[in-house]
């Protein structure tokens, strides 16, 4: 794989990272609990055409993730 492509692929996949939340005083059971309700929440299904062809991908829109995990008492973390 040329430097090129692994530089995009870089880029792409830090694009896609979903916002670091915490919450001081949770259990890490109910953290992930939070998470993947909050996580599936996001999710969407975008079907058409994918690059000519007829398909469908799915996305997570990290605004509405960050929006449940902090009407759960959560705040991002940089």
């Amino acid at each position: 794989m040329d430097t090129l492509k692994m530089v995009f692929l870089f880029l792409f996949l830090s694009a896609c990272a979903l916002p670091n939340m915490v919450r001081p005083g949770v259990s890490q059971q109910a953290q992930k609990q939070d998470h993947y309700q909050c996580f599936r929440d996001a999710q969407w299904t975008n079907t058409g055409l994918v690059g000519g062809v007829g398909g469908s991908h799915r996305a997570t829109d990290k605004r509405i993730y960050q929006l449940c995990m902090e009407a759960r008492g959560y705040a991002r973390q940089d």
